[in-house]
């Protein structure tokens, strides 16, 4: 309702202007002529009284609502750059503590890796000393391998000239009552060595 009626006095007003305003123009020299007072000068201040109310009552009822918002605004921008800042300040703080811990930590990473390298080194040291003592072993077996064949075809080469020898001196030095001698020795031991067998 009291919108209503301001409206209607401000358009009141404007119309009451607007009339007036048509005639001084319709007679604009004779006004001038006639005196050096506007006579429409009450008109004009009633116009801005008018303007200047409306906006003052525009600004009253929309500007509360629009500072207020505004406000609320920049303290939001106040408040997130106020975390901005801690953030910044305490990531600011954590690479100067990392900093400061710089050296320990470069010490403290050099002497993991002289540890590291040396557990590294020990266990090389123990795989080759196992790789050695397997090659050992297997070529000490391999050697008694080697050792036992060896011996084996020497005494197999050692039989073969014993009975080639045998054979050529039963060949060359026995006569005919020797090699029955041998014949008859070598069958009666033969059901002996069958028994025993």
């Amino acid at each position: 309702m009291r919108r209503l009626f301001l409206l209607a006095a401000l358009s009141g007003a404007i119309l009451v202007s607007a009339s007036a305003q048509e005639q001084r123009s319709a007679h604009p020299y004779r006004n001038a002529l006639q005196s050096n007072e506007d006579p429409l000068v009450i008109w004009k201040w009633i116009d801005f009284a008018l303007l200047v109310g409306g906006i003052g009552y525009w600004a009253y009822r929309k500007g509360p609502a629009f500072f207020n918002a505004r406000t609320e605004e920049i303290q939001r921008a106040i408040k997130d750059a106020t975390g901005l800042k801690i953030e910044a300040e305490f990531r600011s703080s954590e690479v100067d503590r990392k900093m400061a811990t710089l050296g320990a930590e470069i010490q403290r990473l050099r002497e993991a890796a002289k540890a590291e390298m040396q557990r590294e080194s020990q266990r090389i040291d123990e795989e080759t000393r196992l790789a050695m003592e397997r090659i050992y072993d297997h070529t000490a077996r391999e050697i008694e391998s080697l050792r036992r064949q060896a011996q084996l075809t020497l005494r197999q080469h050692a039989v073969q000239l014993a009975v080639d020898l045998a054979t050529a001196h039963l060949r060359d030095n026995v006569n005919e009552a020797d090699r029955d001698r041998l014949v008859r020795s070598f069958a009666n031991a033969l059901p002996r060595r069958v028994v025993s067998a």
